[in-house]
């Protein structure tokens, strides 16, 4: 415990925040993107670095690539990545799967990355990862400046992690988001999908293919919500809800079940009949080796 303490104050002393007068975004940008407040990055340049920004999206869509605000334009990143990660942070980069190589941005502005395949999130989001080139270190705002990424009001951010090794992350202070956006195309059958995993589980491996196996509407919901799931086969079937923080409050299914559709409905109590407060719960349905997770949102 006491190690990674002082592995997340490493990584936490190296990290530096610079502010300085942004130029005007380019007019062919959209034109919500957020105000950036000034650039982050490491300012040691011992090996390896990583920056990981959370990309929320509906399950609807995948994302084909993301729009990043670039601090040096002489930079080149080895690699991006995209993984499942958890609630909490990436997880391992290791788990992950390349879906660009070898890219570069502009010089304090926006730039974007085009991914190998749309992939798209079961759990409403990925995280995409930034290799930071070695030997490279943050000293200062613009072209020669080093590897950086511009930040912007938490509100109006992304959620963002650095990391020396790939494994340990520290978080950004939740006032400061990296200036990042999606780029969404709409999630068509053959695409890939990915999905949260636990906290402190193992990430990682292949990357499902898209199939239409659970729904649940109305979504927000008061006071009923019906789930609907498809069976490609007969399987023994777990299906629960869950709160936030990953315990469970009430299962729905445990048994098995033949192929075929199969509804199920949710009237917001647990297991023992008493009614859950207003928020958010996540519906996880289990068979056969998959698992498919949905977000409810119930507001009494």
């Amino acid at each position: 415990m006491r190690q990674r303490r002082r592995d997340r104050a490493g990584v936490a002393a190296a990290i530096i925040l610079a502010l300085a007068a942004m130029p005007a975004r380019p007019a062919e940008l959209p034109p919500d993107l957020p105000a950036v407040q000034g650039v982050v990055g490491f300012r040691e340049d011992a090996g390896a670095a990583y920056v990981a920004v959370r990309v929320d999206y509906p399950q609807s869509y995948a994302l084909q690539g993301i729009l990043w605000y670039n601090n040096d334009d002489l930079v080149m990143y080895p690699a991006v990545r995209v993984g499942t990660g958890y609630w909490d942070g990436p997880g391992d980069v290791g788990d992950m799967t390349i879906v660009a190589q070898e890219i570069g941005g502009p010089v304090s502005a926006w730039g974007s990355v085009a991914f190998s395949e749309p992939i798209g999130a079961v759990l409403g989001g990925v995280y995409a990862v930034f290799e930071l080139p070695s030997a490279a270190a943050f000293e200062g705002i613009g072209s020669c400046g080093g590897p950086g990424f511009g930040y912007c009001d938490g509100a109006a951010g992304a959620a963002g992690w650095m990391s020396r090794d790939g494994q340990q992350w520290v978080r950004l202070h939740r006032r400061a988001g990296l200036a990042a956006r999606p780029l969404l195309v709409p999630l068509a059958p053959g695409m890939l999908v990915k999905s949260l995993g636990e906290a402190g589980a193992a990430g990682g491996g292949d990357l499902p293919v898209a199939r239409p196996y659970l729904d649940a509407g109305p979504n927000p919901f008061n006071p009923r919500v019906s789930v609907v799931f498809d069976l490609p086969q007969a399987a023994r079937v777990e299906l629960a809800v869950y709160d936030v923080r990953g315990r469970r409050v009430a299962r729905l299914v445990d048994g098995l079940l033949a192929a075929g559709r199969h509804e199920v409905s949710w009237v917001g109590d647990d297991d023992r009949g008493r009614a859950v407060a207003s928020g958010v719960y996540m519906v996880r349905l289990r068979f056969g080796g998959e698992e498919l997770v949905r977000k409810l949102a119930l507001v009494r």
